[in-house]
């Protein structure tokens, strides 16, 4: 039994050809990540040597350092911002257009089979979650990734015994995502089945609008659509109250441990174990820890709607489409085109009007015209074949349509 891939790694696939781009976006974003720890040992360098040691030197030597820093910083975010923007746009757009082709593609049974608003509902509703993964949540995952990693970096070199507290929280850390990032994609497989029928519910009523006020059934429907608009409101507070609860969890965790870090901080730095400086600047790269340990955890929502998403439509990619097919012809391969069965235009004899009393043709004289044509143009193709029927299209002979029926 053949296991298809996961929906990122297909995801993947469908960015593998603008690898130039995203490679621009990743190296926009490691440079960003490595420019986050320069911020502290900047502060280590003015509180030690500007402040304590007074180096006239550093005067203006660091204010332009942090100028540089920053000015860096802003160019490689935007940088990554418009790549990683481009190839997600671009990817959406492929998407869109094959789920569009693989729908009209699919055979009658298969599309009554499903709902048609779940398959409008799949094309915008499931695809712009898709999107909203694509265009935002990779570029915090992939940086404040990178981010947090150099930030460890640099803690451990400052103070690994500091550090080691830190790590403590990790596991905990981990565990409460990964809870949340359960509950959220349950929500939204909910919210995107909801969706789907709160689609069809809304299509059919506006498509049956002159029945509905002629019958007076407005009661009903309002109440059809108030049992879907219900679900759905409870299924997005659901998923409103996982991400609500995951950051501030996070956060207190992470707060606990930098409270012990503080303590433990201290003490060195009381047995002259730790600088001013490197005190100051282990504080500041800890407090720079927060934001990006937030992003990270707040876009597990949008990350896990996506994957629900991308599972949804790939599913619907998955299924086989009808295809025609035109077969072989049955000429030779050595046959010349003139002997070969001809396609598009044939031009007939004109049919022969009937006799007159007089025995003879009844052709018109000159100078009149009559009310055949001079030329009867047929249509002529070679037989489709769809779902093993083959069809031809309609002959024309004489103005007159005429389907014909296939061998």
């Amino acid at each position: 039994m053949k296991v298809e891939p996961s929906p990122a790694r297909r995801l993947w696939r469908l960015a593998r050809p603008h690898w130039r781009v995203a490679v621009l976006a990743m190296l926009a974003m490691v440079t960003g990540a490595l420019l986050e720890p320069l911020i502290p040992w900047l502060l280590k360098q003015l509180v030690d040597g500007a402040l304590v040691r007074r180096d006239p030197s550093l005067t203006w030597q660091l204010p332009v350092a942090f100028a540089l820093t920053f000015i860096a910083k802003g160019a490689a975010e935007y940088a990554a911002g418009v790549a990683s923007q481009w190839v997600a746009q671009r990817v959406m757009a492929d998407l869109r257009q094959r789920v569009f082709e693989h729908q009209i593609g699919l055979p009658l049974k298969a599309i009554a089979a499903q709902p048609h608003g779940r398959m409008i509902s799949l094309l915008l509703y499931d695809i712009g979650q898709l999107g909203q993964m694509l265009s935002s949540a990779w570029i915090i995952v992939i940086r404040d990734t990178l981010i947090v990693a150099g930030l460890l970096v640099y803690l451990i070199w400052t103070a690994w015994e500091l550090t080691l507290l830190v790590a403590v929280a990790a596991p905990v850390v981990g565990l409460l995502i990964r809870v949340a990032g359960r509950h959220l994609r349950d929500a939204n497989h909910q919210l995107q089945t909801l969706n789907g029928r709160m689609t069809s519910a809304l299509d059919a009523a506006l498509q049956g609008i002159r029945e509905v006020k002629t019958y007076g059934t407005q009661a009903f429907e309002a109440a059809r659509f108030r049992d879907i608009n219900e679900p759905i409101r409870r299924a997005a507070m659901r998923v409103a109250r996982v991400q609500a609860a995951n950051a501030p969890m996070v956060l207190v965790v992470a707060a606990c441990a930098v409270s012990l870090v503080i303590f433990a901080a201290t003490q060195l730095s009381a047995r002259n174990a730790l600088t001013p400086g490197d005190f100051i600047a282990y504080i500041t790269a800890l407090s720079l820890l927060f934001e990006p340990l937030r992003r990270l955890t707040t876009v597990n929502g949008a990350v896990q709607a996506g994957l629900a998403a991308a599972a949804s439509v790939f599913g619907l990619l998955d299924q086989p489409v009808e295809r025609l097919e035109a077969p072989a012809t049955d000429a030779p391969a050595g046959t010349d085109a003139a002997q070969r069965p001809s396609s598009g235009l044939r031009a007939l004899p004109r049919p022969e009007p009937p006799a007159g009393a007089d025995g003879t043709a009844g052709r018109a004289s000159a100078g009149t015209r009559t009310g055949a044509p001079d030329l009867v143009v047929a249509l002529r193709t070679r037989p489709l074949r769809l779902s093993g029927v083959r069809l031809r299209y309609p002959t024309v002979h004489a103005g007159v349509p005429v389907m014909q029926a296939a061998a």
